[in-house]
């Protein structure tokens, strides 16, 4: 873990809060927060001790809830693997923007029995853009994460009111934070569902918060809620008979300053494993190439000492130990040029491939089995059972009255893709009383090894 100071950025209408999170005797400790509300006078104070902040340190930005798609999911414990690609892929289904389009990130909330709570996240890249404009006022270093403002609040507002948040139950909780609302639908503590709303009148507060409890039944699942709760800093919110109608369930109140509990949140997740990151592939290259022509650097510089003891120890030999030096500083860029042209191809392709490659799904398996099968009304062929392997293939059970027929739909299934290759696992065998034969085939993608 880095022990470099932690400064965590957020838009505050036209300006900027910043907190700033470092290391001391008895762990980490969190600065008031700092506002910045002049980002172009140069000779604004708050400006410029925003500027002395930044200078060597890890930048984290948090996003406010509005700026992103946010999606709780469940998923298979089997998808731990493959939690970006899948977490990517929910994102392109939701978010109206097109490859290349969105920087997406997840995080596990918790694990269930036989499977995952995960949050899915999306910001379009022109939000990007606009932080690209702000950076450089403040001579900032890329960022090396960007969270959601939200999920920093709700870690403190959990770790504060923990006997609230975390007993069991479903609880609404109503965020406030600048002026923006943040509904969060949680049960037992893991939010199930994160959405920003404006209400401005009573109206809209019904209409929101209507439309957004339907909306959480449809993706978390009918049930009743427990309690809800609201945290502003003195922004009145919605009238407590208004929640009840709705929820029926009781109300609480508390006052604190979600904002700066964001700020905080956002920079303690910075130090916690495997937390939800949304930072663009532009930064994250700018970042690698950064540290490379920080690498050459020091590689010029220890060049340049070897130079020197060896021009010392050969009493003037310049030629010689120029030469060497040259040619190290060659091999740094050679090599360092051939890392980032391979592996932005290769990144590149494995993203294509994910996209493109659904030959051997299950639904393309089972369209290429039923057109294996002879033909008939009905077919001669009976399927009993299908056992789907995305690694290895399909496991088939099925009956005949026509052993010809079983023959043929085994030879014309290996010839069928995605399959390349197809056995019987076992013998054929016969159904008591005469009614047929049983059969099991055994599909491959890829052909069997032989044995050694």
């Amino acid at each position: 873990m880095s022990k470099r100071r932690i400064i965590v950025l957020a838009r505050a209408g036209a300006g900027l809060r910043a907190l700033r999170l470092q290391p001391g005797q008895r762990g980490w400790a969190a600065s008031a927060p700092e506002p910045c509300a002049n980002l172009a006078d140069d000779a604004d104070e708050a400006l410029r001790g925003l500027r002395a902040a930044c200078a060597n340190c890890d930048l984290t930005l948090a996003l406010r809830t509005s700026d992103a798609l946010v999606k709780a999911v469940s998923l298979p414990a089997a998808a731990r693997d493959a939690l970006a690609s899948a977490a990517e892929s929910h994102m392109d289904r939701l978010s109206p923007f097109g490859s290349g389009e969105q920087t997406t990130g997840h995080e596990v909330l918790a694990e269930e029995d036989g499977g995952l709570a995960v949050l899915a996240a999306g910001a379009p890249a022109a939000l990007f853009g606009t932080w690209d404009a702000i950076l450089p006022r403040l001579r900032a270093e890329l960022p090396v994460r960007v969270d959601l403002a939200i999920l920093g609040a709700w870690r403190q507002l959990r770790e504060r009111h923990a006997d609230i948040l975390d007993a069991p139950g479903r609880r609404l909780a109503l965020v406030e934070m600048d002026g923006e609302w943040n509904l969060v639908l949680a049960e037992a503590g893991v939010p199930r569902y994160i959405r920003a709303i404006a209400p401005a009148t009573d109206a809209d507060w019904l209409r929101d918060l209507r439309l957004s409890l339907l909306s959480a039944e449809a993706e978390a699942g009918s049930g009743r809620v427990d309690e809800a709760v609201v945290f502003s800093n003195g922004a009145d919110g919605p009238p407590g008979a208004l929640l009840m109608e709705l929820c029926g369930c009781g109300v609480r109140r508390f006052t604190c300053d979600a904002a700066a509990d964001a700020l905080e949140g956002c920079a303690r997740r910075s130090l916690e494993k495997k937390t939800l990151n949304l930072m663009p592939a532009a930064w994250a290259a700018g970042r690698r190439a950064k540290a490379a022509g920080r690498n050459f650097t020091l590689g010029v510089a220890a060049a340049a000492a070897l130079w020197v003891l060896l021009a010392a120890a050969l009493f003037g030999g310049p030629y010689a130990t120029r030469r060497f030096t040259q040619m190290y500083r060659n091999e740094i860029e050679r090599n360092d040029g051939r890392y980032q042209v391979v592996n932005g191809f290769k990144q590149r392709a494995q993203l294509i491939g994910r996209y493109k490659d659904r030959s051997k799904s299950a639904l393309d398996s089972l369209l290429a089995i039923v057109s294996a099968m002879p033909p008939g009304d009905p077919s001669p062929v009976t399927l009993t059972a299908v056992s789907y392997t995305s690694a290895e293939g399909v496991k088939i059970d099925g009956e005949s009255g026509d052993r010809e027929a079983i023959y043929a739909f085994k030879e014309a299934l290996q010839k069928t893709p995605p399959f390349v290759e197809s056995d019987y696992i076992g013998a054929i065998s016969s159904l008591p009383g005469g009614r047929g034969n049983r059969f099991t085939l055994d599909a491959r993608f890829v052909k069997k090894e032989a044995p050694q």
